[in-house]
Formats: C-alpha cells, sequence, structure tokens
C-alpha cells in the first residue's frame, strides 16, 4: 500500500481480487481446472494451437496483460485499487469480441455444470471488461509481451439498478490436436474498432490434460453487466480488506516515529542498517559479512520496518534454515514492539507440525477442519490481527477453537502480517512457494531478508533436483496388487507402466557393481548413449544425456496414476500413492522446466537391490536469481560469507554483468580477547590421519591444561571421531577432565542434553569432540565461561563423490575454479562456523586453534579473515607457549 496525497493505493492482481473478494465454503470446493505446472502449461499451448487452426487466420491475442484502477470513497479516505492480470486469449471476429479463460482438468469430463467455479467465471468477467475498456481506445500499439498495449481506467461503481444481458451455451469438441506452443503475438498495432461493442462473448476453457477433449462454456455479457460484476467485486474485496488497510496506514505513521529499540549501536551497526535502507530504496541486491555479535538481525530488521513504513515494501520475510535465528529474529521483533514498533509477526511452521489430523493428513474432504473453512476465517483473522505475535503455539489455539486447518490458516493470515519469519522454502523451493506472495503476477514489492545466506546455496541445489527411488516404486507395485482391485482396468494401466519404469531400472545394477563391468549395451534406460558420454564409479552413473525414453515412461505413469487416484478416491492406501505422483511429477517438472546445462542425470545404488535415479543440480544460481532479480530488494547476510565472491557467484546470477554490493563488517569485540593459531605442524589429509592423529590429540591434552575450562573440538568426520576415541585410550589423560562425544543423529533433546553439560557450572573441566559441519558447528550460543576454547582439526573439505567430482567438473568449466569451488570453500565454511562458536558477547574470551599443515599455503592465509589476526606456528612448543602467555593476561 502506498499513499499519494491523501488516496490509499493497493496494487493487487486480478487472482489476488477474486480470491479475497469471492471465496466461501470449505477447502473441498471443486478442484475441476485446477491442474498446475507442467500439465497446465500443455493444456494451455495445445487448446491455443488448435482454436488458431479452427479459427483459420483469425489474430490471436495470447497472454494478454490487463491494467485497470477502481477508486472508491469510504469514510474520510479515497481508496484506490490498481489491478493488472494477463488474460490467456481473446481475438476478434465477424461475431464480435470474444476472451477465453483457459482451465485444465484430469480425469472423466463432467456431464452437469458441477465443474463450473465461481472463482474462474470471476476472474474471465474481469478480463473481459477490461478489455472492453481498453479497446475503446482509438489506437494503440503492442509490443511481443503486450506491454505498451496496458491503459489506466478509473472506474465508478455501478448503480445497482443497472442490467444483467447474458446467455449461457456450451459446446463439446473433440481435439484431435498435438501439443504445440503458440507463437508470440507479433507486435503490430491494434487498429480501432470498426464499431463500438457493448458485448463481448466470456467463455471458460476446460481442457483434458490426459485426453484431446475439451469444454467450452460461454456467456455473453454486455458492458454494463461487466462493469457492475466489477465494481461489486471491487466493492466486495474493500469491504473484506479496508480494515487492514488502515491498519497499515496507522502502522506506517507509528513506526515512521519509533526509535531504534537499544541505548547503543553496536560498531557497524550503522553502517550496515544504511546500506540496507539503499538496497531496499534501489530494490537492489546486498551481499552482507557481518560476524556473530555484531547485532545484524536487527541491523536488517530495524530498517526493513522503516523502510516499509515510508512506502518502500509491503511485507517483510526473514528467511532463515535454523530455528535458531528464527528465535533472534522473534526476539529482535519482540524487542522493537516493546519500543513503540507497532508490528504484526509471523512464524510459519511446516505443514506436519501444525496437522489437526494427522491420521487423515491432508485429505480435505474428510478433514472437519477443512469443512466450512472460508465461512469460519474470518472471525479467526480477526482474533489472530489481535496477537503481537503469531507462532506455532498461538496458530494452533486458534484454529482449533474455531475449527479450521491450522495450516491453510497461517497462510492467509500471513497477508495481514509486517514481518514474516520462516523457512528458505517458501520463497526459493519451487514446490512450496507462497504463491500469493510470489507469484509473477503479483506487482507487490517486498522485502527479502536472508538470514545463515552460507546455507542457501547447497539447499537450493536440493530444491531444484528431482529424485526417485525404486523402492518407492516397488511399494506402490505391491500395494496396488492388492486382490480388490488388482484386476480393474485402472489398476492393470498403473502397474504395467509401474512395471516398465520398475524393469528398466533393475537392468543398471549389473553396470553398478563395484567391478565396473564394460558398457556394451549402447543406451540407457532406453536413449542412446556412449562409454564417452557416462561418468562412472563404484555404484555409480552419471550422464548429461537427457534420457527420453525413460521421462517417456515417467510421463505416462503420472498420467495413469493420476486416472486412478481420481477414481479411488476412498482407497485405503491412496495418500501413499498421492506422495508417489507428486514425486513423479515434480521429477517430470524439473527435466522439462529446469533442466540444463546445470543438471546431470545420475544413479546411485544404495544397497544390494535398490538405487536411487536423480535429476541433479550443480549449480542453481539462475533459479534462485529469478525469484528476486529486479522484483525485490534482497539482503544475503551471514557471520560467514568468505569468500564473498563465491557466494555472490552461487546466489545471483548477474553478478558478472551487474555485480551487486557487498560489505564486510570486522568484529565488534576487542581483538586482544581472542587468540586465533593456525598450527601446521601435521597434515589432516586422509591418508595420513593414522600417523598425526596421536601428537594432535596429545597436542591438545596439552594445551587445555595450560587453562582449566570448556572446550569444544571439532573433528573432520564421524570416522575420526570413532579414532579418537581408540586414542584417547592409550593418553594419559587427567582424572579431573570431563570427555564427551558427540553421537551421529542426535535427536532435540539429546542435543539440548549435550550443551547442558557446557552450562552446568562444575568444577571438572570439560573437553568435548564434535563433528565439524553438524549440528553443533552453528546456531548455539555457549557465552562466558561456558566455553573458552575451540579446536578445529582439518580443513573441512567435504569427502570426496561422484556427485561433488562433478560439482568440480562443472565449475571448472564456468568460473575456472572447480576444485576451490566444490571442495575448498564450503569446507572453509565449515572451518569458520565451527570457530564462530567462540566470542558470542564483550566479555568472552578465549583461544582458536586450527590444526593442518594447509593452512600455511597462500590460498588458505588468504581465506583467513583479517580481523582473526592469525598467528601461524610450526612447533608445538611454540603453540603452547603463545596459549599459555594469552592465558597469563586472564
Amino acid at each position: 500500500m502506498t499513499i499519494e496525497d491523501t488516496v490509499l493505493i493497493n496494487k493487487l492482481s486480478v487472482r489476488q481480487l477474486v480470491a479475497g473478494a469471492r471465496q466461501s465454503g470449505s477447502l473441498t470446493n471443486p478442484s475441476y481446472g485446477s491442474v498446475k505446472g507442467v500439465e497446465g502449461i500443455r493444456a494451455h499451448q495445445k487448446f491455443i494451437k488448435h482454436l488458431g487452426e479452427q479459427l483459420n487466420g483469425t489474430e490471436l491475442f495470447p497472454e494478454y496483460t490487463l491494467n485497470t484502477s477502481y477508486d472508491k470513497k469510504i469514510g474520510s479516505y479515497q481508496y484506490r485499487l490498481d489491478i493488472s492480470g494477463r488474460c490467456d486469449v481473446w481475438y476478434r471476429d465477424d461475431d464480435g469480441l470474444c476472451l477465453i479463460e483457459i482451465k485444465s482438468y484430469r480425469g472423466e469430463e463432467k456431464e452437469d455444470n458441477s465443474y463450473e467455479n465461481p472463482l474462474h467465471w470471476s476472474q474471465a468477467e474481469i478480463y473481459a471488461y477490461i478489455l472492453l475498456a481498453r479497446l475503446s481506445v482509438p489506437t494503440c500499439s503492442a509490443e511481443d509481451e503486450h506491454s505498451s498495449q496496458l491503459v489506466s481506467i478509473n472506474t465508478e461503481p455501478a448503480r445497482a439498478d443497472q442490467g444483467q444481458n447474458e446467455a449461457t451455451t456450451q459446446t463439446n469438441r473433440n481435439n484431435k490436436q498435438t501439443q504445440s506452443a503458440p507463437d508470440k503475438h507479433s507486435g503490430e498495432s491494434i487498429a480501432a474498432l470498426p464499431q463500438a461493442y457493448d458485448s463481448i462473448r466470456v467463455c471458460l476453457a476446460y481442457v483434458a490434460v490426459d485426453s484431446k477433449d475439451y469444454r467450452i462454456v460461454e456467456r455473453v455479457m454486455d458492458r454494463k453487466a461487466l462493469q457492475k460484476s466489477f465494481s461489486d467485486l471491487c466493492d466486495s474485496w474493500l469491504k473484506h480488506t479496508v480494515g487492514l488497510i488502515d491498519y497499515r496506514r496507522t502502522r506506517n505513521e507509528v513506526n515512521a516515529l519509533a526509535e531504534f529499540p537499544y541505548q547503543n549501536l553496536r560498531e557497524g551497526q550503522r553502517f550496515f542498517m544504511r546500506q540496507v535502507i539503499a538496497a531496499i530504496r534501489d530494490c537492489g541486491t546486498l551481499f552482507a559479512q557481518a560476524s556473530t555479535g555484531s547485532g545484524k538481525t536487527m541491523a536488517t530488521i530495524y530498517p526493513a520496518l522503516k523502510a516499509q513504513s515510508a512506502g518502500l515494501g509491503n511485507a517483510i520475510f526473514y528467511l532463515t534454515n535454523m530455528s535458531s535465528t528464527k528465535q533472534i529474529a522473534e526476539q529482535a521483533v519482540a524487542d522493537l514492539q516493546e519500543s513503540g514498533f507497532l508490528v504484526r509477526s509471523l512464524t510459519l511452521t511446516a505443514k506436519e507440525k501444525l496437522c489437526l489430523e494427522p491420521d487423515i493428513y491432508c485429505e480435505q474432504r474428510l478433514c472437519q477442519y477443512a469443512l466450512d473453512y472460508y465461512e469460519r476465517l474470518p472471525a479467526a483473522l480477526q482474533e489472530l490481527a489481535q496477537q503481537k505475535r503469531a507462532d506455532q503455539e498461538t496458530i494452533l489455539r486458534l484454529a482449533g477453537k474455531h475449527r479450521i486447518c491450522p495450516f491453510e490458516l497461517q497462510l492467509d493470515y500471513s497477508e495481514w502480517c509486517d514481518i514474516v519469519i520462516g523457512d528458505y522454502n517458501y520463497l526459493f523451493d519451487p514446490r512450496v512457494s507462497l504463491i500469493r506472495f510470489f507469484h509473477a503476477d503479483n506487482r507487490e514489492k517486498h522485502i527479502l531478508l536472508i538470514d545463515e545466506a552460507h546455507n542457501l546455496p547447497a539447499r537450493s541445489r536440493q530444491m531444484y533436483s528431482g529424485f526417485l527411488e525404486l523402492d518407492d516404486l516397488r511399494k506402490a507395485e505391491r500395494l496396488l496388487a492388492s486382490p480388490e482391485i488388482v484386476d480393474l482396468a485402472p489398476t492393470v494401466y498403473v502397474l504395467n507402466r509401474l512395471r516398465t519404469i520398475g524393469d528398466s531400472l533393475n537392468s543398471l545394477f549389473p553396470l553398478l557393481g563395484a567391478g565396473e563391468s564394460e558398457f556394451t549395451a549402447g543406451d540407457l534406460l532406453g536413449t542412446p548413449v556412449s562409454e564417452r558420454d557416462l561418468l562412472r564409479a563404484p555404484h555409480f552413473i552419471g550422464t548429461r544425456i537427457v534420457l527420453d525414453r525413460f521421462l517417456a515412461n515417467i510421463g505416462s505413469l503420472i498420467f495413469s496414476l493420476g486416472q486412478f487416484l481420481d477414481i479411488f478416491l476412498e482407497w485405503e492406501h491412496r495418500n501413499e500413492l498421492m506422495k508417489l505422483w507428486f514425486e513423479l511429477s515434480f521429477y517430470q517438472r524439473v527435466a522439462e522446466c529446469f533442466y540444463d546445462k546445470n543438471y546431470i542425470t545420475m544413479v546411485r545404488q544404495t544397497s544390494e537391490d535398490n538405487l536411487i535415479i536423480g535429476l541433479l543440480c550443480l549449480d542453481a544460481a539462475i533459479n534462485i536469481t529469478e525469484k528476486y532479480y529486479q522484483r525485490y530488494p534482497t539482503i544475503f547476510f551471514s557471520a560467514t560469507l568468505n569468500p564473498i565472491d563465491y557466494y555472490q557467484r552461487l546466489l545471483y546470477a548477474k553478478n558478472q554483468e551487474e555485480p551487486a554490493d557487498h560489505m564486510l563488517l570486522p568484529s565488534p569485540f576487542a581483538p586482544e580477547n581472542r587468540l586465533v593459531l593456525a598450527v601446521d605442524t601435521y597434515s589432516v589429509r586422509y591418508k595420513d590421519r593414522g600417523e598425526t592423529i596421536r601428537p594432535i590429540l596429545d597436542l591438545i591434552l596439552q594445551a587445555v591444561t595450560l587453562h582449566r575450562g570448556n572446550y569444544l573440538v571439532f573433528c573432520p568426520s564421524f570416522a575420526y571421531i570413532r579414532q579418537v576415541i581408540t586414542t584417547l585410550k592409550q593418553l594419559e589423560v587427567p582424572q579431573d577432565w570431563q570427555i564427551m562425544i558427540q553421537k551421529p543423529n542426535l535427536n532435540e533433546p539429546e542435543k539440548q542434553k549435550w550443551l547442558d553439560r557446557f552450562r552446568t557450572t562444575a568444577s571438572k573441566p570439560l573437553l568435548a569432540f564434535a563433528c565439524m559441519g553438524s549440528v553443533f558447528s552453528e546456531g548455539i550460543d555457549l557465552t562466558g565461561e561456558q566455553l573458552i576454547g575451540v579446536f578445529v582439526i582439518g580443513t573441512g573439505m567435504p569427502s570426496p563423490s561422484p556427485e561433488r567430482e562433478l560439482m568440480r567438473q562443472y565449475y571448472e568449466q564456468e568460473f575456472g575454479s572447480g576444485f576451490h569451488f566444490a571442495y575448498t570453500f564450503p569446507g572453509f565454511n565449515r572451518v569458520m562456523q565451527a570457530a564462530g562458536r567462540l566470542i558470542r558477547a564483550e566479555s568472552d574470551h578465549g583461544i582458536i586453534v586450527l590444526l593442518d599443515d594447509r593452512y600455511s599455503r597462500e590460498d588458505y592465509q588468504a581465506l583467513l579473515p583479517e580481523d582473526w589476526l592469525t598467528i601461524h606456528t610450526h612447533e608445538d612448543e611454540e603453540t603452547l607457549n603463545y596459549i599459555e602467555e594469552f592465558w597469563e593476561k586472564f
């Protein structure tokens, strides 16, 4: 929302307008015409191609962008809705104007009109109204994307007595054409209409994705009827939303005057906030490395709220992958509220943790919390709006009280909030991204704050990779072999396709053996390939060749399984097959929408009779950048974005031609409180570990006896930790020392119990061994005497694997630094995270000791932060002398 001369302006898409004004009933409203993704795109393309051939030369205008505005005075304020969207296709013929909205469906065609969704009609009628008004302009120019065809039309509410003249007809046709993408509109000038049209044919085209059928439902509507429908819709939207608009106006006034919540700014915090404001103002991208304890959370949220109050952003999204940083953000919001800021905040919770009916998980036809959802929603939203902060507990409590789905409630409430705290996937993951905020039609400018951004490259590669497991296909086959359904035609179709795919995957086991048998088949899963097209390793195959035959089989399985699920709605194992259908559909989506030079097809044998086939994303920078570039101001920040050029290349694909701003803030704490030593006496390379583990542990034991306290030793792997256990038994460990060893796969209570050992005041000193890159490497706060020393054994380098080798080759080709991008930089980030467990507050002091001879190399010395003031040592005696001198100061 923006304010211009007392006019409150709200920008929204046609989708948002319709959803906000017309939603009613249950979450189980008809899904006919709701197919999305690759299948929906194909259906649109297929229908438009057929329409063009059927109309024999009539010019079509597909994906046509339309804008308008609507003004109304309510009380003492003038409200304006700026509305935009893209209709699917329109054309002009001898019978007049015709506009068609295309909706796709799966399964059998319905003979009655029960499939007609009121939301679909409302959307089509809005486009028809704007188009009629648009074409009343004498001339205009059309460009490829129709961006210059936009007009702004101020409309006053229609009189209540304006009539409606419409006739409804239905036609059934059988589309015999194969799918093909329609040509884009060429962009020539559109001449003035030869006559003034007062009516238009408004059509809904329901197109089957799994057959050649489609149905067109047509209404002939006049200009007055469309104007009344449009005005009623806008009035309804304002009725439901004017309270939120007024709240935001008040919020902006209050927050513009609110002050920083703390008495003092930390060193560098003011500069950081200025950079954040500049990035938001310019809709730019900023990368910021700010040390732990520098106040980076407040340095991003505070200026974002100030920018929001100035109309520079609608909603603020604080996204991170860690629960601990979400809690820090929640505390920052609480401090701002206590200091006078008016803020509604929401912390998003995963669906699995919110479901009130886990036994019928998301089966909306059966769930009592889906019934009459939209009738109960307004009261729940009003009560939620009275809460300062909404989290999992709040959402569950109010959802139970109002008997509505808590997950859907939190999503609907998110549109009422000023700041939304959640995981990366709510923006970046194509499966769960919040379409209501980040759809291409949404014109709102949100502010993105991406915390712990060093974790996003690896997470984003996972988000854009698709995998299928052979055992999941076998399980589906066993379930479908149930006697009551096995002989039915829909089951037979699915089983045949499952067996075809299963047989083809089983044929790969000889190639996956440790002996690497010679490749003589000439094809891989039905697609011709040669030996040079393959990367082979024990139990692994990789290729850049697209396996078209296998993908075709996957498409057939998706089709037949979708039909099965539409028919057997009450089958007891339906949910299990539904999960498989989603995995198959995403695999297909990755193949058809994302797969490019940044991908490889891989097969890994995971056990004697099981394997995983995947479309492995090696670099998701392009996909990530498309989510925010030139749409939203984005701040990537972390304590460990080093080297920053590495992270810019992995998170911002435009960095070569349009470099993003970046900043490196030094630690705000006194350098004399920390001693950092890089000991190059010992090699921790895999081949040398057996020889060096004993002298390394002996050095650590000598070092910790110089000053009693709690120490944390980070090891390269759990295998190394097992060697530590064996070696410690051979060394003289002081009797009064506690030794603690991390076990793999700790759950949350076990993790907290482990940390409590540090926080419990005891006379015995503690020496704890943990795995680098594990749950103890980041997101934990041990202050003061809880932790006084950290030892890091090794360089954190990831273990070699075929997948990692493919990444190395890819980055070598793209950037010329393949080994550093695949191994060195990710490894050193682990080192920085481990070292960052020490010095969390101004009064903290302690030692950081890096143990590996590679730290003496120039490439590693260049990575060591300048404010660490690292001292390089070469002998044990030299190392121990520095440590002893440091502790003498305290």
